[in-house]
């Protein structure tokens, strides 16, 4: 169940492994941030192009911390 997954995350995180965030949409923004170090570049890209988030989805929110 859901204990069993977030072990795995645990032993992601402690293996340097990164999940698709496209497959695993049960994923925190907490350990995307962990998982993904360049986060903070994307997130600069990003609003270079979209400044007010307008085109956003399910991930970008996790990303942006919208909706958590």
């Amino acid at each position: 169940g859901l204990n069993t997954l977030k072990e795995i995350d645990k032993i992601n995180l402690s293996y340097g492994c990164k999940v698709n965030l496209i497959k695993d949409s049960r994923l925190k923004s907490k350990s995307i941030h962990k998982q993904y170090k360049e986060i903070e570049k994307f997130k600069s890209e990003v609003l270079k192009f979209d400044h007010n988030l307008k085109f956003s989805n399910n991930i970008i929110d996790k990303i942006f911390n919208k909706n958590e």
